[in-house]
């Protein structure tokens, strides 16, 4: 799943349009009426609970116990016409489930199973009910079901409740497919830790200390908000009946993106470059053929990588006969990474230096030692290609390697830290430089700016994911390799230091922060 960064105002005006909203009274349902309401929609929020502050007169309360078929069907029948509806109404479990309890005969009881009650048949009942009010009213409506991070990470802890909020994804999934000539769109949103009365501020703590994702709901009630609409001011034209993606006006490529050009919810699918196979076999030949690699073990660890294959899903749609050139570059920073590892950090700044000048051309390679020439080579190459866009990567690419044996790497000690500096050493501009590269887009500064923050975001992404798969790899080579050029530099081992988290644990919060 992506990572994007949302604001307010992004989100377009509602006016004329009516939402209904369970578990409104407080938290993420009260902070996203409070916005559906601002941009001009007439609200009603439901809850078994009354709210505990005055609302706006644009926001109308009506008790309901949405585990109830009654009362949900009552408040459906006296709201009348809806265009939204957020089943948004949650209830944590007591814990009691691994505990057993007996009657008075010593007869096992069976379990409270309230929270399935609420969180499943309740949000399933709210969501039939919902289905049959936008139909009967040919309403091109939006759904929206608040799941949790716990869908794609259970919690030891909470079994039931994470159970229920991983059907709910799968429900989702299963309905879109059912809705999609429909008009009606359904979504869910998997918000991390918020700080709502499902999870206070005190049980928050340890999450806070460890500098992990948590937001206030007056924040993460922007991501159901923007799910509503399926990030319709980005991608859906609001004012027609006929949402299509419109990456660019090239239907072909619109049809990659898009399983079928009906008027109908896109569905996106990873996409990988059509001449994979190809250009992996081309590239990983190349490497096998003139790099040095210790023994046969290397090469086979080499192929495993796969390094052209994870280029063809960065760059799907890149130019047939510039992806090899992305796909070279990339594979041989990581083998120069690789280098680096044996080096002390002076070393490889010294051993960086060289090939930066052999990369601008300021010096002649020594053809006896493959990574200068083949450095040398590759960017001369490349400029023949596209001269100014492959300068515009130089720079990023600079950054990228200097980062590898910067000093500041053996002294991290917070997560928030690392990921600063993470933000070079992952290369994000060398990313998107090469995508300009390899896709022959020529953009302006401005243009460039508009999409910084997802950048950030993207850089942060692929930092602590790629530190979760790789964290094997990286521990082992702390090990073998040199004190400083292998030493420990990972969202993982900075966790497990900050909090006291044993690695594995470490893994298994970090993943919270990528669905």
């Amino acid at each position: 799943m992506a990572t994007l960064s949302i604001k307010e105002e992004d989100i377009p005006l509602q006016s004329g349009r009516k939402a209904l909203i369970t578990g409104g009274a407080s938290g993420i349902g009260l902070a996203t009426a409070k916005v559906l309401a601002a941009k001009g929609a007439d609200v009603v929020i439901l809850d078994i609970s009354e709210p505990e502050e005055t609302l706006p007169s644009t926001i109308r309360f009506r008790k309901c116990d949405i585990s109830q078929w009654s009362d949900l069907r009552d408040a459906f029948a006296d709201v009348g016409v809806i265009h939204i509806a957020v089943a948004n109404a949650g209830q944590s479990e007591d814990g009691t489930y691994l505990t057993d309890s007996f009657d008075a005969q010593g007869n096992l009881l069976e379990p409270n199973y309230d929270v399935i009650d609420v969180n499943l048949r309740g949000t399933l009942n709210f969501v039939k009910l919902a289905l049959h009010n936008m139909r009967s009213n040919q309403t091109k409506g939006s759904i929206v079901l608040t799941s949790s991070a716990t869908a794609y990470l259970a919690e030891q802890s909470l079994p039931v409740y994470s159970g229920t909020k991983a059907a709910l994804v799968n429900f989702m999934r299963a309905m879109r497919s059912t809705l999609r000539d429909s008009g009606i769109t359904i979504n869910t949103v998997a918000p991390a830790a918020t700080i709502t009365k499902l999870l206070p501020a005190d049980l928050a703590a340890p999450i806070i200390a460890a500098g992990l994702p948590r937001e206030q709901s007056a924040v993460s009630n922007i991501v159901p908000m923007f799910s509503l609409h399926a990030l319709a001011s980005l991608i859906f034209p609001l004012t027609t009946s006929s949402p299509k993606l419109r990456w660019n006006s090239d239907e072909k490529v619109s049809r990659e993106y898009s399983p079928s050009n009906s008027n109908s919810v896109s569905r996106f699918s990873a996409k990988i470059h059509r001449l994979e196979p190809q250009i992996s076999a081309e590239v990983n030949g190349f490497f096998l053929e003139h790099w040095p690699f210790e023994n046969d073990k290397a090469r086979k660890k080499f192929i495993a990588a796969g390094f052209s294959r994870v280029t063809c899903f960065y760059y799907p749609v890149a130019l047939d006969d510039r992806i090899g050139f992305a796909c070279r570059l990339l594979t041989l920073l990581f083998l120069i990474d690789d280098l680096l590892e044996d080096m002390s950090l002076e070393d490889g700044s010294a051993y960086n230096e060289r090939l930066i000048l052999l990369s601008r051309g300021d010096t002649l390679p020594d053809r006896n030692v493959p990574v200068e020439w083949i450095t040398y080579d590759l960017w001369n190459d490349m400029r023949s290609c596209d001269k100014a866009l492959a300068e515009e990567i130089l720079e990023p690419v600079f950054t990228f390697m200097r980062a590898q044996t910067d000093k500041s790497r053996l002294s991290i000690q917070e997560l928030g830290e690392y990921l600063r500096y993470r933000e070079r050493d992952v290369g994000k501009a060398l990313l998107s430089a090469l995508m300009r590269f390899s896709m022959k887009l020529d953009l302006t500064a401005e243009e460039l700016n508009t999409v910084h923050d997802i950048e950030m975001n993207c850089s942060k992404h692929i930092s602590v994911v790629n530190d979760i798969y790789s964290w094997e790899k990286e521990l082992k080579a702390s090990r073998t390799g040199h004190q400083e050029g292998s030493a420990l530099c990972s969202s993982v081992s900075v966790l497990s230091s900050e909090t006291s988290l044993d690695y594995k644990a470490s893994k298994r919060v970090l993943w919270t922060m990528c669905p």
